[in-house]
C-alpha cells in the first residue's frame, strides 16, 4: 500500500509538473505575440546573413595572426643576445610560431600572464637600449592593435551592416504590401461604382457613394478612412457644386487620402 501511494505521488508530480511546463511555454508564447516577432526574426536574419562575412573576417583573422607571429617569432635570436630575464620571456611566448599566436590571442582577450610579464619586460629592455626588445615591443603592440580591430571592430561593423539592410527590406516589403493592399481596395471600390452604373468616366451623386462605403465598410477600414473624410473628399473635388464628382477623380483622390491620413 505505502509503494503504491508513493508511486501514485510521484505519478501526481511528474504530471504537475508536466502542466506547470505547458503552462510556462504557453505564457512564454503569449508574451511573444505581445512583443511581435518582427525584431525576433530580423535579428535572427541578420545573423544568418552575416554567417559568410564572419567566415571571410575569420581566415583573413587566422592568416594576420599566422603573419605577425612570425614576425615576432624571427625576433626571438636577436632578442636573446640580451640580458637573461628577455631572453627568458622571449624563449617562453615567442619561442615558436604557435607560441607567438597564442601569445597574441591572450593579448587581444586579455588574459594569461603574458599581458603583463612580457610586455613591461620587453619594456624594461626597451629603455635600457636594446634595438632587439624596442622593435619586438612596437611589433607586439601593431599586431595586437590591428587584431583587435579586426576581431570586434569588423565582426561588430558586419553584424550591424546586416542588421540594417534586413531592416530596410522588411521596411520595403512592408511598403509594397501596404501599396498592393490599398491598389487592391481601390480596385474593388472601381468595381463597386462600376457595378452600380458609374464607370470610370461617368459623374456620380454622394447618396451613391455613401451607399456603396456604407455597404462595404471594410474598404474604409483597409484605407484607414473615415465617412466624414470621404465626405470631405468629395466636397472638396465637387468644384462647381452640382453634387456629383467623376468617378476617376474621386478613386485618385481615395488614394491620396489614405496617404495624407497615414502621414
Amino acid at each position: 500500500t505505502l509503494v503504491r501511494a508513493t508511486s501514485a505521488h510521484d505519478s501526481l508530480s511528474v504530471d504537475f509538473l508536466r502542466a506547470f511546463r505547458v503552462f510556462r511555454l504557453m505564457r512564454a508564447l503569449r508574451v511573444l505575440k505581445l512583443l511581435g516577432l518582427s525584431a525576433l526574426r530580423m535579428l535572427i536574419e541578420a545573423v544568418q546573413r552575416s554567417v559568410q562575412p564572419f567566415v571571410i573576417v575569420l581566415v583573413l583573422s587566422t592568416l594576420m595572426v599566422f603573419a605577425f607571429a612570425v614576425m615576432l617569432t624571427s625576433l626571438v635570436p636577436e632578442v636573446a643576445q640580451e640580458d637573461e630575464k628577455t631572453r627568458s620571456v622571449a624563449f617562453q611566448y615567442y619561442g615558436s610560431v604557435a607560441q607567438s599566436a597564442r601569445t597574441l590571442l591572450e593579448v587581444i582577450d586579455g588574459s594569461g600572464d603574458c599581458v603583463s610579464d612580457s610586455t613591461l619586460t620587453l619594456l624594461e629592455a626597451a629603455r635600457g637600449g636594446y634595438m632587439g626588445s624596442v622593435i619586438m615591443l612596437t611589433v607586439r603592440i601593431s599586431s595586437s592593435f590591428v587584431l583587435f580591430l579586426t576581431f570586434n571592430g569588423l565582426v561588430t561593423g558586419i553584424f550591424v551592416e546586416q542588421l540594417f539592410g534586413v531592416h530596410q527590406r522588411m521596411k520595403d516589403e512592408e511598403q509594397q504590401k501596404e501599396l498592393q493592399q490599398r491598389h487592391d481596395c481601390l480596385t474593388q471600390l472601381e468595381d463597386l461604382f462600376s457595378g452600380a452604373g458609374y464607370p470610370s468616366d461617368a459623374k456620380i451623386p454622394w447618396t451613391e457613394i455613401k451607399k456603396i462605403l456604407e455597404r462595404h465598410t471594410e474598404i474604409m477600414h483597409k484605407l484607414d478612412v473615415t465617412m466624414e473624410d470621404a465626405r470631405r473628399l468629395f466636397l472638396h473635388l465637387d468644384h462647381t457644386s452640382h453634387g456629383d464628382v467623376v468617378t476617376d477623380e474621386y478613386i485618385f483622390g481615395f488614394f491620396k487620402l489614405k496617404a495624407v491620413s497615414k502621414s
